[in-house]
């Protein structure tokens, strides 16, 4: 059973960073100078977010389950350190990720001739779909495997 666990663990982790990969690399580009304002289908990276989602929330699951069963063999002090540890990293991380989309919706809407977008849109999935959201995504997700009640052990 446990082989199987990581095994499934493993594959939806590597469809995971697939996932993330295929987004960020079919992000539109807004490039004003060579007159490329996004397309009009839409975006074609989104696609990749239904077809995977499935396996990224197994995934999230698993690591949740991962962290859980890492963190009930630690004392107090340790889960403490890792917890504040976890917590700056996904804070850093969230922070520096919500302030290039800012960036980069301001530069847009100042750019664009007939279009007024949003922090979510067509150009800022490269923003939201990297190495560096994955590893906040893995910080928030070991958080939250603190929140599930351990038991307490005789």
């Amino acid at each position: 059973m446990k082989v199987s666990f990581y095994l499934s663990s493993i594959i939806s982790g590597l469809i995971t960073i697939g996932v993330f990969k295929l987004v960020n690399h079919l992000t539109a580009v807004f490039d004003p100078s060579r007159d490329l304002y996004g397309g009009g289908n839409g975006n074609p990276a989104l696609f990749f977010l239904m077809v995977g989602g499935l396996f990224m929330s197994y995934f999230a699951f698993t690591v949740v389950l991962m962290f859980y069963s890492y963190h009930a063999n630690k004392n107090r002090k340790e889960k403490l350190l890792l917890l504040s540890i976890y917590s700056v990293i996904a804070i850093f991380i969230f922070s520096k990720m919500s302030a290039k989309a800012i960036k980069l919706k301001n530069y847009i809407n100042e750019n664009h001739p007939y279009k007024e977008v949003g922090l979510f849109n067509q150009f800022s999935n490269n923003i939201y779909f990297n190495v560096w959201t994955f590893i906040g995504s893995i910080a928030v997700l070991a958080i939250v495997s603190f929140l599930i009640p351990h038991k307490n052990r005789v």
